[in-house]
């Protein structure tokens, strides 16, 4: 305030005095209600890495498919062996599932 209310006899200044003293209390306390609010920030903070992380996905999962490409492509004996071994581990299973 500019004026200590006893100096200032204005009634419609010590109105929007008091009008603005209010709107700044109200400000001040809806800083603390969210500050106290625990529950709130942890669920805006999950909101925000989830669509960070929604962002990243489709670039990074892009991009790891063309490492895996370039990689089969680079190397394809270990490739093909890697996955004729893992066909014949999922037969065998069948297989032995069958008998039981």
């Amino acid at each position: 305030m500019s004026a200590s209310p006893s100096q200032n006899s204005d009634p419609h200044q010590l109105r929007r005095e008091i009008e603005h003293t209010r709107h700044e209390l109200g400000e001040t306390v809806a800083q603390l209600a969210y500050k106290a609010d625990v529950k709130s920030q942890a669920r805006e903070k999950v909101q925000g890495v989830k669509a960070r992380l929604t962002a990243k996905t489709p670039d990074s999962a892009r991009g790891g498919a063309r490492q895996m490409a370039a990689g089969a492509r680079q190397h394809p004996v270990p490739i093909a062996t890697a996955a004729a071994f893992g066909i014949g581990m999922l037969l065998g299973r069948l297989i032995v599932s069958r008998r039981d």
